[in-house]
C-alpha cells in the first residue's frame, strides 16, 4: 500500500491505492480546509505534494485559476494517491 507523509508534522499513513490526498490527511488525523465537501470546486484544500499522484485534470486547473490557488498546489480532494507521496501544509 502507498505511504503518505505529511510535513512538517511528520505524520505518515498507509492508504489504499486511489485514495484522495484529502482522505489520507483525514485518516492521519490532520485537518484540511474545505468549503465544498470534497466536490472539487472551492479550491481551499490545496496542498504542496510530491510523489506519485494522479495527473492534474483540466477541471482541477480551472478551479485553481478561478479560485486563485497557487499553481504549485494540488487540490487534495481530487488528487489521488498512486504511490508514495509527501504533502505539505503550513498549518500542520
Amino acid at each position: 500500500m502507498p505511504r503518505v507523509r505529511f510535513q512538517p508534522s511528520g505524520v505518515e499513513v498507509e492508504v489504499e491505492l486511489g485514495t484522495t490526498l484529502y482522505r489520507a490527511a483525514r485518516r492521519a488525523g490532520l485537518a484540511v480546509a474545505t468549503a465544498c465537501r470534497e466536490e472539487g470546486w472551492c479550491g481551499r484544500c490545496g496542498l504542496r505534494a510530491h510523489g506519485d499522484l494522479s495527473a492534474e485534470r483540466p477541471d482541477e486547473r480551472r478551479v485553481k485559476a478561478d479560485q486563485r490557488v497557487d499553481d504549485a498546489l494540488r487540490l487534495s480532494c481530487v488528487a489521488r494517491v498512486l504511490g508514495d507521496v509527501e504533502a505539505t501544509a503550513d498549518y500542520w
